[in-house]
């Protein structure tokens, strides 16, 4: 449970930059209006899936290699050559396609993203994925509402946006270099390793899916499909950071057919399953309440919001399934059997692709049906791999039952506070019950473990009182 708490205090940057960066989806959204705010998500959806071909899966083998952190410089020194190479060549071609001034943005936004997971990579594989959740998350969100909202009133068009990314990014990198890279000779050996593709397979579509969005759209719904994925993500931060918390722990347990041992064995089981109970006790009822309430709450950001409001439930179905799963695809990456995600990703991206070709030119919710299903798909068949190989089995009866009682409690008081409470104040009703909700499913855990985490909580809490 250790592995659990140190993921929760990494998490609870994450939770603080949650609630800036819905702060500054919202304000983006609604007071720069819906287009505005669709072409900057176009646009950064653009430098995303630029870095994401630049991070050779570093993420994933910095924590299986267990590299120096001498290694790490020579590793930075290598991508940034490449990707400065790359640039060089491609400019021509991005300048046909593209404004010079758009193209200059999302350079820059890529390459200090890139700088930036590189370092989130580095303190996850030293133990310190707090850092990474700080610099990443609460520092980058709290410095981008503070330009976006300053910027408002000078300058208000999707280029103010970027530059509210920017900036932040830009400060962020600038630090972490100065704390983590010593200059040295670049390496290039390490960088094209199974992980980049599997990285390139699993997140690809992904990234694209902004891109896709507005080829068979408009900027408006780039918008809202953005909107949505961003408020989807937010489900996924606690389990983010704790599944980041585990990551050196299952390598050292996978290393050298470390499974063989049933200590291991026991140890991993017993990871994965307080991952995934932490996981279900906060994510079902934070679901149902943002499918219940989708319409309301994407109508708070506007009237162009709430016509999309099929796109929420869509994409919140797919990512509660991915959480929901347990960190499966860390199991894999961090044992032998890696190659397995390779496979993972090829079907995971079929499935995308045509599900995109089929739907996308017919109806406005066509891409975030793409990205549900195809994650659903690609989670069932890791869940499937780590039960086989590893005999890895997320939830026991107990569980079950226990969430399968709350959640249909949960439902209903929700379904009764949507259908029977005025609308200005339904959505905080919701909320206030989320709260109580979450902390009594502690209280009155099954499991001792939940049940000190309670306790660990109520008893700070009434100290500082």
């Amino acid at each position: 449970m250790s592995y659990i708490f140190k993921g929760v205090s990494g998490a609870l940057f994450s939770v603080a930059a949650g609630a800036f960066s819905l702060f500054f989806q919202f304000f983006a959204a609604k007071y720069y209006g819906a287009e505005s705010y669709g072409e900057a998500s176009y646009f950064f959806g653009v430098a995303s899936t630029i870095s994401l071909f630049f991070l050779f899966g570093q993420q994933y083998y910095l924590s299986k290699k267990r590299l120096k952190k001498e290694d790490f410089s020579k590793i930075f020194f290598g991508i940034l050559t490449v990707f400065l190479i790359s640039l060089i060549i491609s400019l021509p071609w991005l300048l046909h396609f593209f404004k010079f001034t758009d193209v200059v943005f999302f350079i820059l936004i890529a390459i200090n993203i890139i700088i930036i997971d590189l370092n989130g990579a580095y303190y996850i594989r030293f133990n310190q994925p707090q850092l990474a959740s700080f610099y990443k998350g609460f520092l980058f969100r709290l410095l981008s509402v503070f330009f976006l909202v300053v910027f408002y009133f000078f300058y208000k068009s999707y280029y103010s946006i970027l530059l509210s990314i920017l900036i932040p990014l830009l400060v962020i990198s600038i630090i972490q270099i100065s704390k983590n890279v010593r200059i040295t000779k670049p390496n290039f050996k390490q960088l094209f390793n199974v992980f980049y593709l599997i990285q390139i397979m699993n997140l690809a579509i992904n990234y694209l899916a902004l891109i896709f969005q507005k080829h068979y759209s408009n900027y408006i719904l780039v918008g809202v499909l953005a909107l949505c994925i961003a408020i989807s993500n937010a489900l996924n931060l606690v389990s983010l950071n704790i599944a980041n918390s585990v990551l050196p722990k299952f390598s050292e347990l996978l290393s050298n057919n470390g499974f063989k041992r049933i200590e291991n064995q026991i140890e991993i089981n017993n990871i994965y399953k307080s991952i995934v109970r932490t996981n279900a006790f906060i994510l079902i009822p934070v679901t149902i309440y943002l499918i219940i309430f989708s319409k309301e709450i994407l109508g708070i950001f506007g009237k162009s919001y709430a016509s999309g409001a099929i796109i929420l439930p869509i994409i919140l179905i797919g990512q509660s399934i991915n959480v929901l799963s347990g960190p499966n695809g860390s199991v894999i990456l961090m044992s032998n059997k890696n190659y397995f995600e390779i496979f993972n990703g090829i079907i995971k991206t079929s499935i995308n692709i045509i599900i995109i070709i089929v739907f996308a030119p017919h109806y406005y919710w066509g891409v975030a049906l793409a990205i549900s299903v195809s994650e659903v798909v690609g989670n069932f068949l890791k869940s499937i791999e780590v039960y086989f190989f590893y005999k890895v089995v997320p939830y026991d009866f107990k569980t079950i039952k226990y969430l399968v009682l709350w959640t249909f409690s949960e439902s209903l008081i929700l379904l009764f506070l949507y259908l029977g409470i005025d609308s200005k104040i339904k959505l905080l009703c919701g909320l206030v019950f989320l709260f109580f909700s979450i902390l009594l499913k502690y209280k009155f855990s099954t499991f001792e473990e939940d049940r000190n985490f309670f306790n660990k909580i109520f008893n700070y809490v009434t100290r500082r009182k």
